[in-house]
């Protein structure tokens, strides 16, 4: 951390102090949340097509 502190005691300064507060949703992260679920089911499922199913024809032919 700096040793020293900068404080703005101008209003009229550049920087603005008036922040909106942070609201994201909780819905984007649901949304997160499914997506990356959605694609380690897809990730498992290619792996069984490509390399469980693929055993199981070479042993029955």
């Amino acid at each position: 951390m700096a040793p020293w502190v900068l404080w703005q005691l101008d209003d009229c300064a550049p920087l603005r102090c008036d922040w909106a507060p942070v609201d994201a949703g909780v819905a984007k992260h649901h949304g997160y949340a499914a997506q990356w679920f959605a694609l380690s089911a897809l990730s498992m499922g290619l792996y069984v097509w490509f390399r469980i199913l693929p055993r199981r024809r070479q042993v029955r032919s």
